[in-house]
């Protein structure tokens, strides 16, 4: 089975991720996270192969949630990318724990 690529996103927060992305020059866009959905390698037993999204500040602050079905991650990646501010309370709120 071949392993997808990581998709990530950049969405903007009103939280401290420790450390929030910014895009240089630009003050209008100074606090984002960065979210992306990635195939973990299959499982040894079984062969089952589980999926993670994950939102990370850009250092060592980061909530995840690992899911066995793709169609299901890709629902959850979909749902938080559509968010318009990404913040620790919503995530948890919808599964997702420290990492």
């Amino acid at each position: 089975m071949e392993l997808m690529e990581r998709i990530r996103v950049f969405k903007r927060t009103t939280d401290d991720w420790y450390g929030n992305y910014k895009i240089a020059n630009d003050a209008r866009v100074s606090d984002l996270v960065e979210v992306s959905v990635m195939q973990l390698s299959p499982w040894p037993l079984g062969g089952l192969t589980k999926w993670r999204v994950c939102v990370w500040g850009n250092d060592d602050c980061g909530l995840e949630i690992d899911i066995l079905a793709h169609d299901e991650a890709m629902k959850i990646f979909y749902q938080v990318i559509g968010w318009d501010i990404v913040n620790k309370q919503k995530l948890e709120s919808i599964g997702f724990v420290a990492a």
